[in-house]
């Protein structure tokens, strides 16, 4: 790979995630449309990145399903509440799509660090902090 390859490759998939999740909340009207949506489109985004550095590839798609499973309950509770606004709602989707692909991505290549460990603490902090500021705009 060349220099900066992975970094437009993970610019892009969020790009396309983020124009995925804001065209998942606004076309959909059902909720279990939305989530099967949510779903389908948080594994595949996952799984392009964990089934490149995964050595046995039934470890990607288990990891995949498992970031897709977390992402759609998150996605299930807000959407549940619904206090939360569907810009700001794909917004967390992304970021907790994020953390928890890239903590798998650690996971699978050994370098999981504390200091790695409190940089994916602020995303999820980031995450909290757009759902409080949802809560006081309300």
């Amino acid at each position: 790979e060349r220099p900066g390859h992975e970094f437009l490759m993970n610019a892009a998939m969020i790009l396309v995630l983020l124009g995925g999740y804001v065209s998942i909340l606004v076309g959909f009207s059902s909720v279990p449309e939305r989530l099967v949506a949510i779903f389908a489109g948080t594994g595949l985004a996952a799984y392009e990145l964990l089934g490149r550095i995964s050595a046995e590839q039934a470890r990607a798609v288990v990891a995949s399903l498992i970031v897709a499973q977390i992402v759609t309950t998150v996605a299930f509770g807000m959407t549940s509440l619904q206090f939360v606004d569907n810009s700001r709602l794909a917004g967390i989707l992304l970021v907790t799509w994020y953390v928890n692909r890239d903590l798998a991505r650690h996971l699978f290549e050994g370098t999981l660090t504390r200091s790695i460990l409190a940089e994916y603490s602020v995303g999820l902090l980031l995450a909290g902090s757009l759902i409080g500021s949802a809560l006081l705009s309300r």
